[in-house]
């Protein structure tokens, strides 16, 4: 299956996440879809940063990739951990989004697809969905194979392509048990003009997970940190 990437940023600063309010009124991480002439995930989401708020960036450690629906299109959202390096006095989106700095405690209550909240939280998200209208698409989105890689010492011991309708997380139930799982690292996402791979490193030093129950919005496995 080839599937949209979407490459986001979670950007904190002084306990407030940045955020954009889009057409459809749902807040979400600064960020927007990979495409095949892009040298990297990480190139894209600094110029993407650029254009919707004028922050200059740093891309740091990558987050759980979870697959958003919305409507009849999905989207592997790729998600990264992000320090500003420069931010201007007045931020500016110039596809004309809403910009607003929001408090840790406050997300939980925004109208925010659960995936965005659950990588603000650094947890493994399920599947997310927006339903939307029915309308025509005046564009088309660069499309790519999803390969996930995992790693153990750094030898490759299992590759899984990403079928159609399945998230992320589907794909870590089918080969891992819940506590495997939680010692499963995201390291880094490699992109080519038709192909993104996923690359996660088994560490045997993570805690032991905790199960989240089932929630009416979504449900995700909770990954402590480290102590």
């Amino acid at each position: 299956m080839e599937i949209s990437v979407s490459v986001k940023g979670v950007l904190n600063r002084n306990g407030k996440y940045l955020l954009r309010k889009n057409r459809r009124e749902e807040y979400e991480l600064l960020g927007g879809k990979l495409e095949r002439t892009d040298r990297s995930t990480v190139e894209r989401l600094i110029q993407e940063y650029k254009e919707e708020s004028g922050i200059g960036i740093t891309v740091q450690e990558l987050r759980h990739p979870w697959l958003y629906k919305i409507g009849r299109e999905q989207t592997l959202i790729v998600p990264y951990v992000c320090m500003a390096d420069h931010i201007p006095e007045a931020l500016f989106d110039e596809d004309g989004g809403q910009l607003d700095w929001i408090e840790e405690a406050d997300i939980v209550n925004l109208n925010m697809p659960v995936g965005y909240k659950d990588t603000i939280g650094n947890r493994l998200p399920q599947i997310s969905i927006s339903h939307v209208p029915e309308q025509q698409k005046l564009y088309h989105d660069d499309r790519f194979q999803v390969v996930f890689i995992f790693m153990k010492n750094g030898c490759i011991f299992l590759k899984e392509t990403l079928k159609k309708d399945h998230a992320p997380y589907n794909l870590f139930c089918q080969n891992f048990t819940a506590q495997e799982v939680g010692r499963l690292s995201p390291q880094k996402a490699i992109s080519s003009p038709d192909k993104i791979e996923i690359y996660y490193e088994y560490q045997e030093g993570h805690k032991k997970i905790e199960i989240a129950k089932q929630s009416r919005k979504s449900a995700y496995i909770n990954i402590p940190s480290e102590s």
